[in-house]
């Protein structure tokens, strides 16, 4: 639980495995990848960031439950999405899903969704609309011997090699967001926030968009260069 709190931004937890935490966007290469971190439990969902160790019962779980927050902020996201990230599955049913990862499906349309949770493979393709995008949506098995846990999936994109890089958009939506951040068991007030995007240009003139790294010592982790093309799922 220690990676939940510590990165509650993001950050390399190791050697090539980058961690999106709560809610992210970034960029590799030509890509932006989204994310959506834990699992949705509505008596949780409205209250704010407030766990920290040591953890009871109650809040070694609470800490990675979903929150209206997050969802908030990556509500604003406007540019498209090529792959979205979650742990529950964006399909509101009477028995399975998550109403706030279907608000979000339904928002961003991203190209790809990728999620986990119930333990079973799954695939299928989302329509938005009549003649709308589609998004394609694939489960995986739990990571065990026996199970159908990993899929290769090729995606056309321009030459690597590539880095993980912040997203300006999301940095701005972060900034934007930040003053009311909920530290708090009380949920964050948005009564206060423009939901008039203000755009990107105080990112590239105040903030260099370099490669993600926690210290400015630190060498940045690399990603082999990979030659992709467009596969279906």
């Amino acid at each position: 639980m220690k990676i939940v709190v510590e990165r509650y931004y993001g950050g390399w937890a190791a050697p090539n495995i980058y961690f999106l935490r709560a809610a992210g966007v970034v960029r590799f290469g030509n890509f932006r990848i989204g994310g959506l971190s834990g699992i949705y439990k509505s008596f949780d969902y409205k209250l704010g960031h407030f766990e920290r160790p040591p953890y009871d019962h109650n809040t070694i779980k609470s800490v990675y439950h979903v929150c209206e927050y997050d969802v908030r902020k990556l509500m604003q996201v406007k540019e498209l999405i090529d792959v979205f990230l979650s742990h529950d599955w964006p399909i509101e049913e009477k028995r399975l899903g998550s109403k706030p990862a279907a608000e979000l499906l339904e928002k961003l349309k991203p190209h790809y969704w990728f999620s986990a949770h119930l333990h079973c493979k799954f695939a299928t393709l989302v329509q938005h609309g009549e003649g709308g995008p589609l998004t394609k949506f694939l489960v995986l098995d739990k990571c065990i011997a026996g199970c159908d846990f990993l899929q290769i999936v090729e995606i056309e994109s321009d030459a690597g090699p590539y880095e993980i890089q912040c997203d300006e958009e999301w940095l701005a939506i972060t900034r934007k967001f930040n003053h009311i951040f909920p530290l708090t068991y009380k949920g964050a007030d948005f009564s206060t926030i423009s939901y008039i995007f203000l755009g990107t240009a105080y990112v590239s003139e105040d903030i260099p968009i370099d490669d993600v790294a926690e210290d400015d010592d630190e060498e940045l982790p690399k990603v082999d260069n990979v030659e992709t093309e467009t596969s279906n799922l």
